[in-house]
């Protein structure tokens, strides 16, 4: 659970970006350098992947201009998990 320069949350829609294989992650991060257009692609996908569940370890979470500035470490002390992983950002926004 951290903030995120370029999408303001990173979260368990953000962490399906992993399954982008290889460079094309970097390739995604020049063609969509618009908040909004970057998560779009972030939701297409996990729309692809669909997660049946998602863990988030949220002991210590990352606050300010992250990940590349290196925003200040919080601890939290959280541990979430979701069968839904839209609705788990949803409540990551209200926590923080």
């Amino acid at each position: 659970m951290k903030t995120h320069t370029l999408t303001f949350l990173s979260g368990a829609v953000k962490n399906m970006y992993g399954a982008v294989p290889g460079m094309e992650k970097t390739r995604y991060h020049s063609r969509f350098r618009d908040v909004h257009d970057f998560s779009k692609a972030l939701l297409d996908v996990w729309n692809a992947t669909k997660p049946e569940l998602t863990l988030m370890d949220a002991i210590v979470s990352l606050e300010g201009d992250g990940p590349a500035m290196r925003g200040i470490p919080r601890r939290t002390e959280i541990v979430l998990g979701s069968t839904d992983s839209l609705s788990m950002d949803f409540a990551i926004c209200k926590l923080i």
